[in-house]
């Protein structure tokens, strides 16, 4: 097998805000395309104004089929309130993230997105009305 001789050099950060409602219900929504020529996530935080938990489940996506790769629950007031003042991470904490993460060069964990996938999440339940769940993914494109 010939050697690769050729490095790949991560671009510019790219940020995706998406944000769950009401009127979403139960629809899974995407979070985060690959770039033309593939990705690394690095993260996906979750906030949210709610005054009630809420599981979510999050799924890769090959361009045709949803793949689960998570489940978690998002607290009362995820990041708004001194008992859960920070976003909910799936990636980089050291508990709780999702499995099957990889570590860069630079001991960062990601998760490697293919051309052509995605992430996408559903709130299980709905959002109650005047509430919202903000989902920011943070990816590096090659």
């Amino acid at each position: 097998m010939a050697k690769n001789t050729t490095p790949y050099m991560l671009q510019a950060d790219v940020y995706t805000r998406t944000t769950f409602v009401n009127a979403d219900g139960t629809t899974t929504k995407d979070i985060c395309a690959a770039g033309a020529d593939g990705s690394y996530v690095y993260e996906v935080q979750i906030t949210g104004d709610i005054s009630t938990t809420r599981d979510i489940t999050l799924f890769a996506n090959d361009g045709t089929n949803d793949i689960p790769i998570k489940l978690a629950t998002v607290a009362i007031s995820q990041g708004n309130v001194i008992g859960t003042p920070d976003p909910l991470r799936l990636i980089q904490p050291a508990t709780g993230f999702i499995v099957g993460r990889l570590l860069d060069r630079d001991q960062n964990y990601y998760i490697p997105l293919p051309t052509g996938w995605k992430l996408r999440m559903r709130v299980n339940t709905a959002v109650t009305a005047g509430q919202t769940i903000t989902v920011l993914a943070h990816r590096k494109d090659f």
